[in-house]
């Protein structure tokens, strides 16, 4: 299982840092230059590996048992946590696994996409939409700690 952290400069938060330290396996930090379109085409990327990824946001802090806990689930090919948002609460983006099996089942699953390039924030809604397309359930674990300190609309407290 590969972790995987897509941050834009100066948003990485030290919670996030400090949460991965106690993950012994493979972890990749990933800068997105383009901060519009940048995420999609990494998910885009991620999509054709051979592993399977958990997408860990810059402003998530999961626990070693959390990461575990996605990493030996056999209830779905996906599965995540949700967290607190402005509109609700659902397994977006900020913590997210997917099997590579499923990935290697529909390798053309994120190229079938109008258009071909999505905004970073309109990913979760594409992916979550390709998944249901397959017919794939994301299975919620619970609650993750989230701890963006803005957002487009509002300033959040941190908890």
């Amino acid at each position: 299982m590969l972790i995987v952290v897509p941050y834009v400069e100066g948003e990485l938060q030290p919670e996030t840092e400090d949460a991965l330290v106690v993950w012994p396996g493979k972890k990749l930090r990933r800068r997105l230059e383009d901060t519009t379109y940048g995420y999609w085409e990494l998910i885009k990327e991620l999509w054709q590996g051979a592993s399977d990824i958990v997408l860990v946001e810059q402003d998530n802090a999961p626990t070693l048992e959390q990461l575990r806990s996605l990493e030996t689930c056999q209830v779905s090919q996906v599965c995540g946590y949700h967290y607190r948002r402005e509109g609700g609460n659902a397994v977006a983006l900020g913590l997210l696994r997917w099997r590579a099996e499923l990935a290697q089942q529909a390798p053309w699953l994120l190229d079938r996409e109008l258009p071909a390039r999505i905004p970073y924030d309109q990913c979760d809604g594409h992916l979550h939409g390709r998944f249901a397309a397959l017919g794939v359930k994301v299975h919620d674990h619970g609650e993750t700690a989230h701890f963006r300190r803005r957002t487009m609309l509002l300033e959040v407290p941190v908890s």
